[in-house]
C-alpha cells in the first residue's frame, strides 16, 4: 500500500516538473493538437508512444550517468530516422524540411525502395511478411516511420536539454546532428546500390559519420567540435558552400 501511495505521489511530482510539462507538451503536438501529424492514430497508441518517452526520461535521470544514456539512446533514433527518411523523402517534400536543406540530401532516393529493401532490415523484414507490398508501399512505409521516430528524436533532445542546462543557451549540436546523420545515410545507400556519391571528397560519408562520436563521447557542443576538426565541410551553414557532385 505504502508503495503505491509512494509511486502515485512519484508520478505527481514527474507530471508537474518542467521535463514532464514540456514532454506533455511535445506528445500533444504530435498526437492531439489540431494540426497533429498522428492525429489519425487510435488513442491507446498515442498513449502507448507518450509513455515510452516518459518512461525512457525517468530512466535516463535515474541512470548514473544521464548525459551519456540520454546521448546514446538519441544517437539511436537519430540514425534509424535518417535511414528511413533519406530513403522514402520525395524529392518534392525536400523544402518542407529543414534538416534537408543540403544538396548532400537528393531527396531522389525513393525510386529505388525495392532495392534499399535489401540492405535496411525493417524494410526487408515488411517486405518478407507482406510479399505484395508494393514499392510505393514501402516508401510511404519510411516517410511514416520516420516521422515517428522524429517524435522520439525530438523528445529526447528535450530531455538532453534539461539534463546539459542548454535551454538558454544557442545551440544548434542537434539539428546539425540530424543533418549529418542524414547525409551519412544517403552516402551509404547510395554506395550499396551503386550510385555516385554526392560529396565531394571520397571520405567525406566518414567525416559526416563521425558526428555521432562527438554525441554519444559527450562532447559539451558536437557542433562546434565537429567544425573545428573539419572546417572544410559543410554542415549547416557552417563550412565552404556545397556543390554537390553529379549524380542520381
Amino acid at each position: 500500500m505504502f508503495d503505491s501511495i509512494k509511486e502515485r505521489l512519484a508520478l505527481r511530482r514527474w507530471t508537474k516538473s518542467t521535463l514532464g510539462v514540456a514532454l506533455r507538451d511535445h506528445g500533444h503536438e504530435f498526437f492531439w493538437h489540431d494540426n497533429a501529424p498522428f492525429a489519425y492514430l487510435d488513442e491507446q497508441v498515442k498513449l502507448k508512444h507518450c509513455a515510452e518517452l516518459h518512461a525512457a526520461a525517468m530512466a535516463i535521470l535515474a541512470s548514473e550517468n544521464p548525459l551519456l544514456a540520454e546521448r546514446e539512446r538519441l544517437a539511436g533514433y537519430v540514425h534509424a530516422f535518417a535511414e528511413l527518411m533519406v530513403s522514402g523523402m520525395p524529392e518534392d517534400s525536400k523544402s518542407e524540411r529543414h534538416y534537408a536543406d543540403t544538396p548532400y540530401i537528393s531527396g531522389k532516393l525513393r525510386p529505388y525502395i525495392g532495392r534499399i529493401a535489401d540492405h535496411i532490415d525493417e524494410l526487408g523484414r515488411l517486405r518478407f511478411e507482406d510479399p505484395e507490398i508494393s514499392g510505393e508501399g514501402l516508401a510511404d512505409y519510411c516517410t511514416m516511420r520516420a516521422s515517428l521516430l522524429l517524435f522520439y528524436c525530438n523528445g529526447l533532445n528535450l530531455i538532453s536539454i534539461y539534463v546539459e542546462d542548454r535551454a538558454n543557451r544557442h545551440s544548434e549540436w542537434y539539428r546539425a546532428y540530424i543533418q549529418a546523420a542524414m547525409v551519412w545515410a544517403e552516402d551509404s545507400i547510395r554506395e550499396h546500390l551503386g550510385l555516385p556519391s554526392l560529396l565531394p571528397t571520397i571520405t567525406g560519408g566518414l567525416v559526416y559519420s563521425s558526428f555521432m562520436n562527438y554525441v554519444t563521447n559527450g562532447e559539451p557542443d558536437p557542433f562546434f567540435a565537429w567544425c573545428r576538426d573539419f572546417p572544410e565541410y559543410y554542415l549547416l551553414d557552417h563550412g565552404p558552400k556545397p556543390i554537390a557532385q553529379e549524380g542520381s
